[in-house]
């Protein structure tokens, strides 16, 4: 039976890596270059605000998947 936990413990493991990865990639964030070019109408300090804050919500976002993640992972 041990060799069984530990294939599923292996595989789960190996998901979340995989699923780290891809997540990562989606959520990385914009340059503040790239930021400023798509908020041009904004002055410069309203674009800092806003690249703070758009960097504050994909961190969360991405505690909140991978939290999400382990939680599904350990329920199985």
């Amino acid at each position: 039976m041990e060799k069984m936990g530990d294939l599923v413990e292996s595989r789960q493991s190996d998901l979340n890596k995989s699923f780290k990865l891809a997540i990562h990639s989606l959520l990385t964030t914009c340059s503040k270059q790239e930021f400023g070019k798509a908020f041009n109408n904004f002055t410069a300090s309203e674009q800092d605000c806003l690249h703070l804050l758009f960097i504050q919500v994909i961190n969360s976002l991405h505690e909140n998947i991978e939290d999400e993640l382990q939680s599904l992972c350990l329920e199985t």
